[in-house]
């Protein structure tokens, strides 16, 4: 099914394609959207459009124009699309020409210039979804149509089967009777004297039929009342069906179903009327069985969906509870470490310190930052579980983002006497644009777990552009996380958002180059993973056995590393093998920029004081912890 298509007109081509930018950004992919500059180009697309087969949703018009003022325009569109919306976008048309649109050419709305585009978006979006609901109720109303004549033509056969029907009656396996219309019985048949134990045709009238044959109310002792025998109510034109008739004859009790039929002559009046009648006490033993069966089901049921309402209170209560307590655990840690690494912050540069002291000091404020890091992760955590968690991709220098990880690290690992080196292949782009942000910590988080779980040896990480995707040939032959995509075509183009660059459906191969693959690779010789565990490393709050050994982290850093990478568009995958050592691998889409796309640097600028000869100025300080107070005093004051 082809897409609506919304059309814009005005002879400045500016004004076009900013009109078409902002729709794009409001519709998306929901519609298409075509330009003219003008009103013969207008009705030119118009023309080709309709021959298409395409569905005109929306046209949005410029008022003045060197060729077709805008109403008028509008009017002639109409007459060839009734069903289209149409906006008028002037800031110069008078009441006459605003009145025209209205009256002939189904104007949705005037949106004076320069327009606000949040109300430009509204306006469309508003406008879209009324063409599509009215698109909607029409072809409501036509398979309705269908559904009524396909309705005809069933009761016309039925009634058709119902005249031959009653032509055999005699020859059916259930009792049959026929009435005339004054209620003297016509005809019974053979089953039918069966079951009222009547040998011969009775000589009693419909109304006698109750008392003259025991005819009960089910599971009463009431005769059945003669006014609602269902034979009686069909010779009054009624067409009955009853199954709580109950025959009593020599001590037995036979439940019968009922189906009484008025027969018409051509004028329209009652010509007999005919009833159908079968032994039903089988199925009506069944139906209590099966009436007791759902019963008990229902208390069941009853209980069990109870029971599972009062878990799903107690875990959304639980999981209120979580939100809860990590938000304020979050206020109440971070209070104290506000004034821990604060003064610990100012009291370092003293000259009063021994050089024991200061040692001291650093340990504090690395143990503070260390403390710092893990709440963070933990409050990540909880935004990634809320999904509020969001990508924020931005232009920046790869090369650089690796060189300052690699001098973050390589003192560390210079301690622990590790050989530390990063591989970049020539291929791979330096500038790029993803959320480097999320990647940076990706990096450190991976980097930092390679430090800790190896004893000796070395730290490798690659980086390498992928010609395609490398997991969707590791999907074939390892039990991969990885359902982003089924190919390079499709995978780069749903990158495109992640990216930030827009891509048309129907463009070729050769469109999709700003978007290239890049694996990350972390490989250390470390004491590894066992195969047991390689399932559960990325679950939240799970350590390895080796992780639960150092003691160290809260068992959160690869969980928050494969959500980022799954939000930048990848996939993260890991292969180890114990007292050898483990890889972690991951790829995701990136887009290639130009170095003239990359933000202009920031200039860091250290305040040291007040310009001199400024007036004497007081700041109040306002927090209700003293030592808050205390910290932005001694911070201010220099």
């Amino acid at each position: 099914m082809k897409k609506p298509v919304i059309v814009c007109i005005d002879d400045e081509p500016d004004v076009l394609n900013s009109l078409k930018i902002e729709l794009k950004k409001a519709i998306g992919d929901r519609c298409i959207i075509e330009t003219a500059e003008g009103g013969e180009d207008a009705l030119e697309l118009l023309s080709d459009l309709q021959a298409d087969e395409y569905e005109i949703a929306l046209v949005l018009s410029d008022y003045i124009m060197p060729d077709i003022k805008g109403d008028e325009l509008l009017r002639r569109i109409h007459e060839r699309s009734p069903d289209t919306l149409t906006i008028m976008l002037t800031g110069q048309a008078d009441l006459e020409a605003l009145s025209n649109a209205i009256k002939y050419a189904k104007l949705y709305r005037y949106i004076p210039k320069p327009w606000q585009n949040e109300d430009l978006k509204l306006t469309v979006v508003e406008a879209i979804h009324s063409y599509l609901q009215d698109q909607k109720l029409t072809d409501e109303i036509i398979k309705r149509q269908e559904v009524n004549e396909e309705l005809k033509l069933v009761n016309e056969a039925l009634s058709a089967s119902e005249s031959r029907l009653n032509q055999f009656l005699e020859a059916l396996p259930v009792g049959v009777s026929v009435y005339n219309p004054d209620g003297s019985i016509a005809y019974f048949n053979q089953t039918a004297r069966d079951l009222l134990g009547a040998d011969t045709i009775p000589e009693s009238t419909a109304e006698q039929l109750a008392a003259t044959y025991q005819l009960y109310v089910a599971n009463t002792d009431e005769l059945y009342p003669p006014d609602n025998l269902p034979i009686l109510r069909a010779l009054k034109g009624e067409f009955v069906r009853v199954d709580d008739v109950e025959i009593r004859q020599d001590g037995k009790i036979i439940a019968i179903e009922i189906n009484t039929t008025p027969i018409f002559d051509p004028s329209g009046n009652i010509a007999y009327a005919i009833a159908a009648f079968q032994d039903i006490s089988d199925r009506k033993q069944a139906e209590k069985i099966l009436a007791d069966y759902q019963h008990t089901l229902e208390a069941q049921i009853d209980e069990r969906t109870e029971q599972l309402q009062q878990a799903k209170e107690a875990a959304e209560a639980a999981n209120k509870a979580k939100s809860t307590f990590l938000a304020n655990m979050s206020h109440e840690l971070r209070t104290p470490l506000n004034s821990i690494l604060g003064f610990a912050q100012i009291m370092e540069p003293s000259p009063n310190l021994t050089v024991e002291n200061r040692d001291n000091l650093r340990i504090i404020h690395r143990s503070g930052e260390h403390l710092l890091t893990l709440i963070n992760q933990a409050l990540d955590l909880s935004k990634i579980e809320a999904g509020r968690m969001m990508i924020d991709p931005k232009n920046f220098d790869l090369y650089r983002l690796l060189d300052d990880l690699q001098d973050m690290f390589q003192l560390r690992a210079q301690t622990q006497e590790l050989q530390l080196s990063f591989h970049r292949e020539d291929e791979v782009p330096q500038y790029v644009r993803t959320d480097d942000v999320k990647l940076r910590q990706v990096l450190i988080n991976l980097l930092s777990n390679a430090i800790k779980f190896t004893q000796a040896g070395e730290i490798i990480l690659r980086v390498k552009k992928l010609e395609e995707s490398g997991f969707i040939q590791l999907l074939d032959s390892s039990n991969t996380f990885f359902d982003t995509a089924t190919s390079i075509r499709e995978f780069a183009i749903n990158s495109r958002n992640l990216t930030g660059m827009e891509l048309s459906e129907n463009a070729d191969d050769s469109a999709i180059d700003p978007v290239v693959f890049l694996q990350f690779e972390i490989e250390d010789t470390g004491v590894g993973i066992a195969p047991e565990e390689l399932g559960n490393v990325f679950k939240a709050f799970v350590q390895t056995a080796s992780g639960q050994k150092t003691q160290k982290g809260t068992g959160l850093g690869l969980t928050i590393s494969r959500q980022f990478v799954r939000l930048m568009g990848g996939e993260i995958v890991v292969e180890s093998q114990l007292e050898i050592g483990t890889t972690f691998k991951f790829e995701i889409p990136v887009g290639a920029v130009y170095v003239a796309d990359l933000p202009a640097p920031q200039i860091n600028r250290e305040v040291i004081g007040l310009a001199p000869n400024q007036p004497c100025y007081r700041i109040l300080i306002v927090d209700d912890r003293e030592d808050n107070r205390q910290l932005l005093v001694k911070m201010l004051s220099p």
